[in-house]
């Protein structure tokens, strides 16, 4: 956040040249309660900017000047603090005790932490106004954000932090936890760093909370405009979306934006996300007008049910179908001529999609495009999606026994082949001498691509969930304790794969993040409610809130223009192919199917989305 929101000279620089665009009458300034001027809007600017409300703060002390922006968000305080330099301890415990009824004993205690152990006095009464001061800029930087400033009882406000923080600007603390009132507040983030070594600097956000309303509300205004008329119609030309170009747009610059999908035929493996989001909207928001266009999409893509060279057939036909029938099942009176049909639809794809499996090497072949036959029998670790359809027509049709079978083998084989022993993964695995194993959108052969091992833990857990055979829960468990173990620990949004190192927004997959998501918050009601690895569970919950909030504030797009066609940003579709930073048809289904899982588990958990 720090390195975020404006601690860099250049950051100024840019300013500077945009300002040029505007004059100061363009500027519509608004004051909080406390009397806090908010940058309300900037006239004359293009509108995705102009209409954003822009948070601002000034901090000065010694020689150095500070100032911080942000958008979307709901608050924002920044402070400098420059570190007197005491010789002797009796002058500074009586400076410090000045202020005994300011601090908590739990951040004396901090400060005063291993004052002993240093013999140098000098060095000691350094290092003890060093942290003292790093509080008070933390408490500064809370009453300036909110706006109320020193008029705030400053001992009702108390900061928990973790590790001591060093004396380097690259050192960044954000493990931070602050309580007014004693009560934790969750929607703060703080983080300090020194600016050299006599200025700590503290910065503070506040963030809205999670909204189950607001998310679904812009999902459906977003996924309203995409219409199906005739199904026929789509038969040949391109239609369902895939991903989109990101804006463009830079801060306070008039700038182009490109808004357009990328469509896709139905027999591409992103076709059903569109039907899949439908149905998350409709099942949230009740709007007829999208079960319709669920409906209808769902009739496009029943033509496709006989096509073997559907690489995710099985996703295809479960994202949608099973919805649709479980809705039809939640009417006083259903239509079992219409629930009978679409589980004809999914018998017919599950029986496609066992026209690809191997009997001698257990497992369905993912790789069947043309272009592809060089690599020979090969499967991808996001195959694991597919079996849910198997395993769910198994379930309704017992006699179907060897689709259980065939998904029961293809998963133990996956999990044998394609999970390493560190719980990585491989993206694909060849089961012939042409080619080894390794991966396709991974960065090198023995990487592993962090929506692959999303996919993965997706899969597993889903296979599961079904069979309640453990060998499938422990290799969820390894899964993710492997992608918990490497998330960026500042952004929480995984790079596009884990060997890449770097906090850039460009090596971002905010897909890989939704997707991991969805399975976490399954995983843990599971272990909930086995009462397994309760422990494991609090520190899944942190890291789920985390994750959801990160996306929610950072990566949603809240744009409320006419232009708005997708949800999150910062997706990456191929990064080998230089498709990156931009929307994803899929993510933005594993974005809103998560936060509809999070409602209905909430009695369990203890994260709150504000309906």
């Amino acid at each position: 956040m720090l390195k975020e929101l404006g601690f860099k000279k250049k950051k100024f620089n840019e300013i500077d040249i945009a300002m040029q665009d505007f004059c100061f009458n363009d500027l519509i300034i608004k004051r909080n309660a406390y009397g806090k001027p908010i940058l309300e809007k900037v006239q004359n600017l293009d509108p995705e900017i102009a209409e954003k409300q822009i948070f601002f703060n000034l901090s000065h002390h010694g020689d150095w000047v500070i100032s911080c922006t942000g958008v979307d968000i709901k608050s924002l305080g920044c402070d400098v603090t420059q570190i007197e330099v005491y010789k002797n301890k009796e002058s500074l415990f009586q400076f410090l005790d000045c202020f005994k009824d300011v601090f908590t004993e739990i951040e004396w205690k901090y400060i005063y932490q291993d004052f002993l152990l240093d013999h140098d006095i000098a060095e000691r009464c350094k290092t003890l106004y060093k942290r003292f001061s790093q509080f008070w800029s933390l408490k500064e930087c809370f009453i300036k954000a909110v706006g109320e400033g020193l008029s705030m009882d400053l001992d009702k406000i108390e900061f928990e932090k973790g590790k001591v923080c060093s004396d380097s600007f690259k050192d960044i603390q954000s493990d931070i936890k602050v309580r007014y009132l004693n009560k934790e507040l969750q929607n703060w983030i703080f983080e300090i760093t020194f600016l050299d070594d006599l200025h700590p600097v503290a910065i503070g956000t506040e963030y809205d909370t999670l909204n189950e309303k607001k998310i679904f509300e812009q999902a459906e205004k977003v996924y309203s405009n995409f219409k199906f008329e005739d199904p026929k119609e789509f038969l040949e030309e391109p239609c369902f979306p895939h991903y989109i170009t990101a804006s463009k747009s830079g801060f306070f610059k008039k700038v182009e934006f490109d808004h357009r999908w990328h469509l896709e035929p139905k027999t591409h493996w992103s076709a059903p996300f569109l039907v899949g989001i439908y149905w998350c909207i409709f099942l949230v928001n009740k709007n007829e007008k999208i079960l319709n266009l669920a409906v209808t999409a769902m009739q496009s893509l029943d033509f496709i049910k006989d096509d073997a060279n559907i690489d995710d057939i099985g996703q295809v036909f479960i994202l949608g179908t099973k919805n649709a029938i479980q809705y039809e099942f939640s009417k006083p009176k259903h239509d079992q001529h219409v629930i009978d049909n679409y589980q004809k639809t999914m018998l017919t794809a599950a029986e496609t999609l066992c026209t690809r499996f191997d009997e001698k090497i257990g497992c369905i072949r993912s790789i069947v495009n043309q272009e592809d036959i060089e690599f020979g029998f090969s499967t991808t670790i996001e195959s694991m999606m597919n079996l849910e359809l198997l395993l769910y027509i198994a379930q309704k049709y017992p006699w179907k026994k060897r689709f259980y079978d065939i998904a029961l083998s293809h998963a133990i084989v996956t999990a044998t082949n394609h999970v390493r022993s560190d719980g990585s993964t491989y993206h694909y695995v060849t089961y012939d001498e042409k080619t080894g194993d390794g991966s396709f959108q991974g960065k090198s052969r023995e990487s592993t691509w962090s929506r692959g091992q999303a996919w993965a833990i997706y899969g597993f857990l889903t296979c599961y969930k079904y069979t309640r055979d453990e060998q499938f829960l422990d290799v969820t468990l390894r899964l993710t304790s492997y992608f918990v173990k490497h998330l960026n620990e500042k952004s929480f949004i995984p790079n596009w794969d884990f060997i890449v190192k770097g906090d850039s927004i460009s090596v971002k997959d905010t897909s890989a993040a939704a997707i991991f998501s969805s399975a976490l918050i399954d995983l843990m009601e599971i272990l909930y409610k086995l009462n397994l690895k309760l422990e494991e569970v609090k520190k899944f919950e942190k890291i789920l809130k985390t994750i959801l909030q990160k996306l929610y504030n950072y990566h949603l797009n809240k744009d409320t223009n006419a232009n708005s066609v997708y949800l999150l940003n910062n997706g990456i579709d191929n990064f080998n192919k230089h498709l990156k930073n931009h929307g994803l048809i899929y993510g933005d289904y594993y974005f809103l199917e998560a936060i509809s899982k999070l409602k209905e588990s909430k009695s369990n958990f203890l994260l709150e989305v504000e309906e």
